[in-house]
């Protein structure tokens, strides 16, 4: 049986940001993980791509395009480790099996996601751009 996790205070406003259909796979996911986990950003700021972008946290320079978070259709995560007890950045097997939550969400609520752990970004989500484009109404 899988336990009853919640999100916390700063997990949920960072939901709040983003597209309702993200928040919905978000909240089902939690609801189907074996592992517990936060949501550490949802939408940003072209000030805010830039410093993840010049800090080598990702890949997209707002400068020549709009990621998916600066229009509010993607999220990043952060596994729970039981064993130590803390947040952490260094568990991919804790990752996959979030993502494998994700998934399992996107196919149960016919929201279609896309993860990047290929390209080493374990704990992003986002909605599939050719459903959800970049000038979808709400951001």
């Amino acid at each position: 049986m899988t336990a009853e996790y919640k999100y916390g205070t700063s997990s949920k406003a960072e939901l709040k940001t983003v597209h309702p259909d993200l928040q919905k796979v978000a909240v089902r996911a939690l609801v189907l993980s074996v592992v517990d986990f936060r949501i550490l950003q949802g939408i940003r700021s072209f000030a805010d791509q830039l410093k993840a972008f010049q800090g080598g946290f990702s890949k997209i320079d707002p400068r020549k395009q709009k990621g998916r978070h600066m229009v509010g259709c993607a999220i990043d995560f952060m596994v729970w480790d039981a064993a130590t007890g803390k947040f952490t950045f260094g568990k991919p097997s804790l990752y996959a099996k979030v993502r494998e939550a994700f998934w399992a969400a996107s196919k149960e609520l016919k929201i279609p996601i896309r993860t990047l752990e290929k390209i080493g970004d374990l704990g992003h989500v986002e909605l599939l751009k050719s459903v959800y484009p970049n000038d979808w109404k709400g951001h």
